[in-house]
């Protein structure tokens, strides 16, 4: 698949570490599934990564976390 970011790089299977903020709740996720360009290194991820991806967001603010990795 084609990125969606750049011109020339093609979206490979891989992953990639995603940083999600909220008010002052700071999320960091390692190896999180992604089509990643194998150019520009953008990621892109499925529906249900992301759904996945909100609801982690969710709790950690809940939970009152300020920074959770």
């Amino acid at each position: 698949m084609k990125c969606v970011h750049c011109p020339v790089g093609e979206a490979v299977p891989g992953t990639k570490t995603a940083s999600l903020e909220r008010h002052d709740t700071l999320l960091v996720l390692r190896h999180v599934p992604a089509d990643v360009c194998d150019t520009c290194g953008a990621a892109v991820y499925r529906a249900d990564v992301t759904d996945r991806l909100r609801e982690l967001l969710d709790e950690a603010v809940e939970a009152g976390a300020q920074v959770l990795v």
